[in-house]
């Protein structure tokens, strides 16, 4: 019987990369645009394409408000009826997408789908744990399989341009100074390896929170010189988090490991922002 697909946001920075590999991969994609936040066309486009599987992306993401937008709370509504409509139209697996800023970022230890304490600092990360408690619910009480994939930082060709990497990567152009002081430890993962993370957990049957990280620890110091960024540092205080995911169950039930190293994938998205330079 054939898998079919639907993904949310697949036109977004994750999604598109998603799109492509399921395309490359054999996925009957179900392409067909509609209003999320309108339950009434929601409804209506599931009930037409029935899919099969759903990998669900789309969310609130401008850059700097997200984190305190009350747009959360009604994208969280939007995703809760959209994980319903697909249990009644006949969907069998369900991946949810949530982050990391769910978890409680006050220890030192990798952050553990079954040992980390859920926590959320933020309205979107309340939002993203509030969506995947009722999601487990839906799948539960509706007997159909799915994961809640808890993102980490993502990084890659096409990433907003506000956001850190693309950031410092045109300082680096421009040959401007790069601030940064937060000495936190972070876990970034290329978009493609995210990516294959969505569409391997999407195959499978592993059930609940998964991590989707790279396990390894890189301070946004660190990626700024390895980029080959001038970093203007300055002394700070910070109470900040290890904010590094525990791979076990993506690693060991999945199957998954990520294939980009992060000074690999760090030289192709330099490359990328190069090209659109030279433009």
């Amino acid at each position: 019987m054939a898998k079919r697909l639907l993904i949310t946001g697949a036109t977004g920075f994750i999604g598109s990369q998603v799109a492509a590999l399921a395309a490359e991969g054999g996925w009957e994609l179900q392409t067909e645009k509609f209003d999320i936040l309108s339950p009434g066309e929601t409804e209506r486009a599931i009930a037409r394409l029935r899919p099969t599987h759903l990998i669900h992306l789309a969310w609130y993401v401008e850059p700097t408000h997200y984190w305190t937008s009350p747009a959360n709370a009604r994208w969280a509504d939007a995703s809760i009826h959209l994980f319903r409509c697909f249990a009644r139209h006949g969907g069998e697996r369900l991946v949810g997408v949530g982050t990391s800023a769910e978890y409680d970022w006050s220890g030192n230890d990798p952050l553990s789908e079954s040992k980390t304490a859920l926590a959320p600092a933020t309205a979107y990360g309340e939002s993203k744990k509030r969506v995947g408690e009722e999601a487990a619910a839906i799948c539960r009480d509706q007997q159909i399989s799915g994961s809640w994939a808890r993102l980490f930082l993502v990084y890659g060709p096409g990433e907003p341009a506000s956001r850190f990497v693309p950031t410092a990567i045109r300082a680096f152009l421009e040959n401007r100074p790069v601030q940064c002081a937060d000495p936190v430890a972070r876990d970034f993962l290329h978009v493609r390896d995210a990516a294959r993370a969505l569409l391997t957990l999407a195959a499978t049957n592993v059930k609940g929170a998964v991590n989707i990280g790279s396990g390894t620890a890189a301070t946004l110091r660190a990626v700024a010189e390895r980029i080959g960024a001038s970093v203007d540092a300055y002394a700070t205080t910070s109470d900040a988090p290890f904010v590094v995911a525990d791979t076990t169950r993506l690693r060991e039930e999945a199957g998954f490991a990520p294939e980009i190293p992060l000074e690999r994938g760090l030289r192709e998205t330099v490359a990328w922002w190069r090209e659109r330079y030279r433009r």
